[in-house]
C-alpha cells in the first residue's frame, strides 16, 4: 500500500489507502482544494465559521501559525469505505470536530466532479479546525463554502 501512496499522491497526505484510483482523486481534490483557499475570498470561509469555544477558525489557523493552506496539508485521509457512515448514508467524506483524519467513502467521492470534490475537502478542513454541525447543517455549510470558494 505504501507504494500506492508514493505513485499516486504528492500532495495528499493519504494512509491505509490501498485503491489507487481513490487515492489520485483525493490527491486531486487536495490539488484543488488548496488552489482554491489561495484565493483571499475563499480563505475567508475561516472566518465565517467558528469551533466549539466559539473561536472564529480564522483565530484557530492563526493560532497555530498556518496559512489557510497550511490546514490542507495537516488533514490524513483515510479510506472510510469500511464505516458506517459511507455504507448507509450519503455522504463523500466525514470526520469529527477537531480531529485530523477524513474519511473518504471511495464507493461516492471518486464519482464527484471536480468543483464538489474540493468543496468537500475544504468543508471537512473546516471540521478538522474544530466546526461541529448542527447548527450549522451540512447544507448551509455547503452555501457559504459556494459562495466563497466556488468557480
Amino acid at each position: 500500500a505504501q507504494e500506492t501512496h508514493a505513485k499516486y499522491s504528492t500532495v495528499a497526505n493519504v494512509e491505509e489507502i490501498s485503491d489507487g484510483e481513490l487515492a489520485a482523486a483525493i490527491d486531486r481534490a487536495v490539488r484543488g482544494a488548496r488552489r482554491r483557499l489561495q484565493r483571499e475570498e475563499c480563505a475567508r470561509v475561516f472566518d465565517d465559521f467558528s469551533d466549539g469555544n466559539g473561536r472564529s477558525l480564522s483565530g484557530v489557523v492563526s493560532t497555530m501559525v498556518w496559512s489557510p493552506t497550511d490546514v490542507v496539508s495537516r488533514a490524513i485521509f483515510r479510506d472510510g469505505r469500511e464505516h458506517e457512515a459511507c455504507r448507509t448514508s450519503a455522504v463523500a467524506a466525514f470526520t469529527g470536530p477537531g480531529s485530523r483524519v477524513v474519511f473518504v467513502c471511495g464507493n461516492r467521492f471518486g464519482t464527484l466532479g471536480r468543483e464538489r470534490a474540493e468543496l468537500i475537502i475544504i468543508h471537512e478542513l473546516l471540521h478538522t479546525l474544530g466546526l461541529r454541525e448542527q447548527p450549522p447543517t451540512p447544507g448551509a455549510i455547503d452555501g457559504v463554502l459556494a459562495r466563497r470558494c466556488g468557480s
